[in-house]
């Protein structure tokens, strides 16, 4: 008797266990179905055309058309789809299941509307802004280095950085939306506090043949010193400048002090610098050893028998080129101002020793920011 029970027992074990995966199983083929979502993505008046569609976590997505439709085919659910669009603030939503009608709303980002952009005749909003102008973002500088043109790599849109050589402090080639021409120079118009720069092939390249630098006179400026980057690329927002702006303008604006209260700042960076990799070449034994069994004991119609036997490991020219070196920047400022004054005093240090022997770079620069209310209507300012 107690043997059929435990045997009853089983059998009503196996009966639930086999249940239950039969029930489970439509939950689990519901989370790995696939389907198809279509939606529309708008704003609050119209359809948002071009708006970006990605699934987060994965490398697919799609675009908005002309009516703000949009359509993917996804292999498994829930997913993630993240929105996005110039203007507009990024917007997440979790999709459960396939569906044809989706709405998402996208809410307009006032505070990048309303942010004051520099152009060549003053400033606008971004909003009201209609020639093509980019800006380097905040957080790109406020990140630590040691020349303009590494604030501009990779950080603007249609703005190619190619760096001349590897020494520390050597110049870039700067190329807005491509070159213009075979012959003459394609570098942009830098405007420095209003200061006109035009990097002329003749005035900024020494050299005599084929031995050929160039020079970076915006090495001289602190970094830590600018408030702000404006890339002017389209014809309307460089007019101003007439031909010399033909390769684009770079406005270049420093920082100054703020009314009502004094600052101190001080900042150091330390850094070091090595190569990333060194070739693994052959000594003077095993160069000797090779001439000697593939071409016919070359080096004996050179050298006499002595002069073959003190070949050794030789001289790893590598090693003595190359080295692991430190930089350091020190960057010190002093700002405040009242009512009808505004200063701002800094001074920067910056010593680099680069990768090889002999390649370092060294710079002190100071400046002055001084700006006096004269008049109710006339300012005047040192810089």
């Amino acid at each position: 008797m107690t043997k059929r029970l435990f045997y009853i027992r089983d059998k009503v074990q196996t009966y639930f266990l086999l249940a239950a995966i039969f029930v489970g199983s439509p939950v689990f083929s519901q989370t790995a179905k696939s389907g198809d979502i279509k939606g529309v993505v708008r704003d609050n008046t119209a359809p948002v055309i071009g708006a970006v569609i990605m699934l987060v976590g994965q490398q697919s997505g799609t675009v908005s058309d002309e009516n703000g439709r949009f359509s993917l085919n996804i292999k498994s659910f829930p997913i993630t789809l993240s929105v996005s669009f110039l203007g507009y603030k990024t917007t997440e939503q979790k999709i459960d299941n396939p569906t044809s009608s989706l709405q998402i709303l996208l809410e307009e980002n006032t505070k990048l509307l309303n942010e004051v952009v520099i152009v060549g005749y003053g400033t606008q909003r971004r909003r009201e802004l209609t020639g093509a102008v980019s800006s380097v973002s905040k957080q790109a500088l406020e990140q630590p280095t040691t020349s303009i043109n590494e604030l501009l790599s990779g950080n603007i849109a249609g703005l190619n950085v190619s760096q001349n050589s590897g020494q520390p402090g050597e110049g870039a080639s700067i190329r807005i939306r491509g070159g213009n021409s075979i012959y003459a120079s394609n570098e942009p118009l830098y405007v420095i506090d209003g200061f006109i720069f035009f990097s002329e092939k003749n005035a900024t390249q020494a050299g005599v043949s084929g031995i050929d630098g160039s020079l970076n006179p915006l090495a001289a400026i602190s970094p830590a010193d600018i408030e702000s980057i404006e890339i002017l690329k389209d014809v309307s927002a460089k007019a101003i400048y007439g031909s010399r702006g033909a390769n684009g303008v770079i406005l270049v604006t420093t920082k100054k002090g703020k009314r009502g209260k004094n600052i101190i700042n001080y900042q150091y960076t330390i850094g070091v610098d090595k190569p990333a990799r060194k070739l693994d070449l052959l000594n003077a034994k095993q160069w000797l050893d090779i001439q000697k069994t593939y071409f016919n004991n070359k080096p004996s119609m050179y050298y006499t028998p002595e002069e073959l036997a003190q070949f050794d490991k030789g001289t790893n020219w590598q090693d003595a080129v190359l080295q692991t070196g430190g930089s350091q920047t020190h960057e010190l400022s002093i700002s405040g101002g009242d009512d009808q004054t505004r200063y701002l005093l800094s001074g920067n240090y910056t010593n680099q020793e680069g990768i090889i022997l002999n390649s370092g770079y060294e710079r002190f620069s100071g400046r002055l920011n001084l700006d006096k209310e004269l008049f109710s209507n006339l300012t005047a300012g040192v810089t």
